[in-house]
């Protein structure tokens, strides 16, 4: 399961032919230059405008503790069944697989991120990887005293 959802996103990316050690030649006007650094083996993460991607999203839920109006409108929620969100084991490898191509920043995201059972372990789970530096976490706030001293 998990190697499709990875072969289905590198397919929405799409690959560029820009090497690891050299800077992307499409920029957007005004922007930073593209931080490179040595990496494996592995091509970087490119998408199809040649920008390389160190920051990954990591939606952990599609489920929320508020009814707000950004991501729980009053009507048209169909939330995905368990079965089909990714486990902590898939999630971990998919992160572990992206680091090896250059990505070393995490944002955890949902819905409401605090809602998924045990989150703490996924949080530990990924910051046993060598290649990420940075997990950082979108959260509402509402659970956080909760679950704050689990997520140092």
């Amino acid at each position: 399961m998990i190697l499709d959802s990875i072969s289905a996103i590198i397919s929405i990316i799409g690959r560029s032919e820009t090497p690891a050690n050299t800077q992307p030649t499409t920029r957007r006007s005004g922007s930073a230059p593209a931080k490179i650094r040595k990496m494996t083996n592995h091509a970087p993460l490119v998408d199809s405008f040649g920008r390389i991607h160190t920051n990954l999203r990591l939606s952990v839920t599609d489920r929320c503790n508020i009814r707000c109006f950004y991501c729980m409108p009053a009507d048209g929620i169909q939330f995905q069944p368990r079965e089909k969100l990714l486990s902590y084991e898939e999630m971990h490898r998919f992160v572990r697989i992206v680091g090896e191509m250059g990505v070393d920043k995490i944002r955890i995201t949902g819905g409401e991120p605090l809602v998924r059972a045990d989150l703490p372990v996924l949080i530990q789970m990924l910051s046993g990887l060598p290649q990420i530096h940075d997990i950082a976490l979108t959260t509402n706030g509402m659970l956080l005293a909760e679950h704050a001293a689990d997520l140092k």
